[in-house]
């Protein structure tokens, strides 16, 4: 049986994280599967991931197996495109180069390419015999409304069909919650987290003198001699750097934050250089896009993570949350704030080395008041475009309720304004109260800053070992193969109740805004 992938592309990311791993499950453990076609419409990095996903097999398993990759750039970001598909070739495309086999599409419906998603749902529906699983990691329902609004302008019919010849699959309970409690027949929908490399950082050697001296040389707001708390993602809206560098801003132990890598998307670029520009004018201490300047020097992921005191996560929103288990295999404490989606997994952190939060809330003066009521009312009221007249209410109320108080959580306000907080954070009057506001956190932070000695169970991540992950995908295979009779047709709106799912107030949060 050959495995067909599809995604739009194949460049370093979750989601190729997730592939490559998945892939190397399938072939190893899954004798039926003797074959991967990787495709996706950028020719980057796909020769690299079937090159990783080959050497991650054992000599015998790589004899048998058949590991191709296939560039079409129609599967691509209509972004990047100067012509668009035309969805009846693409179809035709599609039919023609991979039916009959089992195809297994990535974050179908994301937004990024609205006539993919199209030539998907028909096939879906006009060809019964093709078998397809659709596995969402990201949801477009969930605050990112311009793909969705890409979404509904070009795509013509459901976006969750309920067909015999489809399962699907999420990375965790809560969206495959969502799905079942929307209408999909709950044996349609699988739950399948994402494989985890049960391997622990073994580097013994801690760079932290190295580090040191590189960043107080090279970095303005960096403090010399003071711990390291590292944030290892890209500078992204939605990993809300600025929470954790207020955080460490509050901390009465001076520290260092440093995430790791810039922001590079189009969309993303101008947040990453406002999270730089609040580290070159010392409103958060330690070292922007830290990963970059120390890979210059010879310094590797590993290395830093050796000389880190404590892994922080501000992230407002994650589909599985790699971060939070890498943080065991990392030997570190960790302090996060507290997102759904690890109630899949969340037995197995030690509370005494890992800390989750709900909130980092800050006074509200009666002038931020007013610019949040007009930003959030002239937001809410342009998701009238493309959400219902009940939800977009719903909204309304819930914004009333948040900004009635004399507080306000501090993801809630857009990237501008968190910077202009962290400047007015000069007075200390205000670094006073934000600080006793937040004293619970704040104290455990500097506890933590203390420990030593972590050692790596693997024994807590062994649910999410390659052999686990194979099982749940022959489970899912299984079902798809012996499902013969048609599912009932949904009785509801599948596609407004998953909308009303996903949103809510924090959902619009200014900090999705563009810059």
């Amino acid at each position: 049986m050959r495995l067909v992938i599809f995604h739009y592309h194949f460049l370093p990311g979750g989601v190729t994280q997730v592939v490559t791993s998945s892939a190397i499950a399938a072939l190893s453990y899954l004798p039926d599967i003797d074959g991967i076609t990787l495709v996706s419409g950028k020719k980057g990095n796909t020769k690299n991931i079937a090159h990783n996903i080959k050497a991650g097999l054992n000599s015998t398993v790589q004899d048998k197996s058949v590991i191709e990759y296939i560039t079409l750039p129609e599967l691509g970001y209509i972004a990047d495109m100067e012509k668009y598909p035309d969805t009846v070739s693409l179809k035709e495309t599609l039919l023609n180069h991979f039916g009959g086999d089992l195809w297994w599409v990535h974050n179908y419906h994301l937004g990024k390419n609205p006539f993919f998603t199209e030539a998907i749902l028909q096939i879906a529906e006009e060809n019964p015999e093709q078998k397809i699983v659709l596995q969402i990691h990201d949801f477009p329902e969930e605050s990112r409304y311009s793909n969705l609004e890409v979404l509904h302008k070009y795509v013509t019919r459901p976006l969750y069909p309920v067909c015999s010849n489809i399962k699907y699959v999420t990375i965790n309970s809560r969206d495959r919650n969502y799905l079942i409690t929307a209408g999909i027949p709950k044996e349609m929908v699988f739950l399948l987290n994402n494989p985890v490399d049960c391997l622990k950082n073994n580097n013994k050697i801690n760079y932290y003198t190295k580090i040191d001296n590189i960043l107080s040389k090279s970095a303005p707001s960096y403090i010399k001699g003071a711990p390291l708390m590292i944030y290892p993602v890209r500078t992204i809206r939605r990993k809300n750097i600025l929470e954790a560098g207020l955080l460490a801003k509050c901390s009465t132990i001076p520290l260092n934050l440093l995430p790791t890598l810039p922001g590079v998307s189009k969309t993303e670029k101008g947040y990453s250089e406002l999270v730089d520009n609040c580290f070159n004018k010392k409103l958060i201490p330690g070292a922007a896009q830290a990963g970059i300047a120390l890979a210059d020097n010879g310094i590797s992921f590993f290395d830093i993570m050796s000389a880190g005191k404590i892994i922080i996560s501000s992230s407002v929103q994650e589909g599985f949350g790699y971060l939070f288990i890498n943080s065991l295999q990392w030997e570190k404490p960790l302090l996060a704030r507290r997102l759904d989606v690890i109630n899949d997994f969340s037995n197995i952190f030690d509370p005494d080395l890992s800390y989750f939060y709900d909130s980092v809330n800050i006074p509200l003066s009666k002038t931020l008041k007013k610019q949040l009521v007009q930003a959030y009312d002239k937001k809410i009221s342009e998701l009238n475009k493309f959400l219902d007249e009940k939800i977009v209410l719903n909204l309304k109320t819930q914004e009333t309720k948040v900004l009635q108080e004399d507080y306000i959580d501090f993801s809630y306000l857009s990237p501008v304004m968190q910077r202009k907080f962290l400047k007015d954070l000069e007075d200390p009057g205000l670094l006073n109260e934000t600080r006793k506001m937040n004293s619970i956190k704040l104290k455990q932070l500097e506890t933590m800053l203390s420990i030593d000695g972590i050692t790596f169970d693997k024994t807590a991540i062994e649910k999410f070992s390659l052999s686990n992950h194979a099982e749940q995908i022959g489970n899912i295979i299984l079902s798809l193969n012996n499902n013969k009779q048609a599912p009932p047709a949904p009785k509801k709106n599948i596609d407004y109740s998953i909308v009303a799912s996903f949103t809510n107030f924090a959902s619009t949060s200014l900090l999705y805004n563009s810059i």
